[in-house]
């Protein structure tokens, strides 16, 4: 629910800054209170397509929904459809998901309304793995929302496009794909807007995997660096020079090094309490731990083992050293956590969080 304020902890010991963080476009968004976000950014991408003039120009629209993140909460009819699942953080979650389904309901009906729906290319995706320690569950991945794990780092998602080919509808595809594949697949395979005549889009990670989505092809991405997080900042003699880790994904070798149940930046005492199990957690039962090991590399063959059981970097040394190898061409980069800038305090901008440089 959007409630009157959101607070920030700025630093140890120190009071939470305290402000309301809505904007409606690059303006505070005032009288908005106890509403659902969920089906706040529905309606309103609802009004978005049912307004616009597709016959003058194409529509792009990012819906980017905060459920199921925590808080964990919905309304209250949703709850009743949920009467029969446990515990209740899970329960809860069912509940946000429902609502979400609905909500992603308004926005297909919208587009029929408009009879816009066979020309519209649907795509439902998520960013990350899901926290189990507020309701989710990655089972039988392995990990947690915050580790390089499979159940961590591995997202589900579906697309949606009527001009599909017969035989790829309903279908399922295991394509590598990476977050910054989408730009790239939007604009040259869905738009077919060539990428040499964007200037702007010369220097780019992604990759366009459109034909693997629309043709059913295999990937041209082979690789996706995981993490990589600086060289150590602390005493701690970690093995690869991580406190956190790096991993990196090639075809379907997996390799982790440094720290894999959580990427520490740049003290352990931030995972501490299990928020990121290194292990495999079901709804309702304790979480499964592997066997500890002195080593700080892991390997995996994701295509035998996509729940990462089977640790193989002792038996297959030279794949390991191939992956280092690669992994070792990525440049360490240094990461700044920004600190709190007074400037920005919502006292200064009427108890709201806002823009605050320019």
């Amino acid at each position: 629910f959007v409630t009157k304020a959101d607070d920030v902890k700025v630093g140890p010991g120190e009071p939470p800054v305290v402000g309301r963080d809505l904007q409606w476009n690059e303006e505070p968004a005032v009288n908005i209170s106890d509403t659902y976000s969920t089906q706040l950014y529905g309606q309103h991408a609802v009004s978005l397509i049912t307004s616009h003039d597709f016959h003058v120009k194409p529509m792009f629209l990012y819906l980017a929904y905060t459920a199921i993140h925590s808080p964990l909460q919905a309304p209250e009819q949703y709850f009743s459809r949920c009467a029969d699942v446990s515990p209740p953080m899970r329960q809860s979650v069912c509940a946000m998901l429902q609502a979400l389904d609905d909500s992603v309901g308004d926005v297909v009906a919208a587009f029929r309304q408009v009879d816009e729906w066979d020309n519209t290319v649907f795509i439902f995706t998520t960013d990350n793995g899901g926290q189990a320690t507020e309701g989710s569950s990655n089972y039988p991945l392995r990990g947690n929302k915050r580790t390089v794990f499979e159940g961590g780092v591995r997202g589900t998602a579906f697309v949606h496009y009527e001009s599909f080919a017969e035989k790829l509808k309903g279908s399922s595809s295991k394509a590598l794909m990476h977050l910054v594949d989408w730009l790239p697949t939007l604009v040259e395979g869905v738009a077919g807007l060539p990428l040499t005549s964007l200037p702007d889009l010369q220097e780019m990670d992604g990759i366009n995997v459109w034909p693997a989505i629309s043709g059913g092809t295999s990937s041209p991405r082979t690789e996706v660096l995981l993490n990589l997080d600086p060289p150590a900042m602390s005493s701690m003699d970690v093995p690869g020079g991580y406190i956190g880790q790096a991993a990196l994904r090639f075809e379907n070798w997996k390799l982790i090094v440094g720290l894999p149940n959580c990427s520490v930046k740049p003290v352990p005492e931030d995972c501490a309490g299990g928020g990121c199990p290194s292990g495999w957690l079901r709804p309702g039962s304790p979480p499964v731990e592997p066997m500890p090991k002195s080593s700080l590399i892991w390997l995996f063959d994701l295509e035998a083992d996509p729940q990462e059981m089977n640790d193989l970097s002792e038996t297959l040394p030279g794949v390991v050293a191939m992956m280092q190898k690669k992994l070792e061409k990525y440049p360490n980069v240094t990461q700044i956590r920004a600190t709190f800038d007074i400037r920005s305090d919502p006292k200064n901008f009427n108890g709201y969080w806002t823009p605050w440089l320019g």
